[in-house]
């Protein structure tokens, strides 16, 4: 299969990924979408948390559902998911600089005023069941900090207000990133 850059530009324009299912069906549409397996193991999801209200979802607190991390050409995108009676959230972050590598220090603080060599972009999503969104936005302002545990594994601490529509706090684990 042939695709174009054009489509590639589109899909990485487009703030939450619109599964599709066998069939052709998108998202939840059949009400029956089941999420795909984490690529973590269920201690990486239970080391992150995201709490807070985003779009018609709120006064959520989990641990987190799903969680994926691309690194590749420079950039590191990493997606939490969390699900439960409340509905589902996302948190994306994309960072230029690949986590792995050592580009980005313990501490380093990213956010749309600071000066940093790193250009960082987080967009937020919910709706009432998974990648069923109903909510898809960027927040009004963020802050990201790159942190370290005590065994030495590295996470995201985030934090994004979307103005009326929420605040959101996330702490992200990035298993196996060094």
């Amino acid at each position: 299969m042939k695709v174009s850059f054009l489509s590639l530009l589109l899909v990485a324009a487009l703030g939450c990924t619109i599964p599709l299912e066998a069939g052709g069906g998108r998202g939840n549409s059949g009400g029956a979408w089941t999420p795909p397996p984490s690529d973590y193991s269920a201690e990486d999801l239970a080391n992150g948390r995201m709490s807070g209200e985003m779009g018609s979802v709120r006064n959520f607190n989990d641990t987190l559902h799903n969680l994926s991390i691309n690194t590749g050409y420079g950039d590191t995108y990493v997606e939490a998911h969390i699900l439960g009676e409340y509905g589902w959230a996302m948190v994306g972050v994309t960072i230029s600089g690949d986590l792995g590598v050592g580009d980005l220090d313990v501490g380093a603080t990213l956010n749309p005023r600071n000066e940093s060599r790193f250009y960082t972009y987080v967009v937020g999503c919910s709706g009432p069941d998974y990648q069923d969104f109903s909510f898809d936005n960027s927040p009004e302002d963020y802050e990201v900090t790159v942190a370290q545990d005590d065994a030495g594994e590295l996470y995201l601490d985030v934090a994004a207000n979307f103005g009326s529509d929420g605040t959101v706090t996330g702490v992200i684990p990035l298993p196996g990133v060094r």
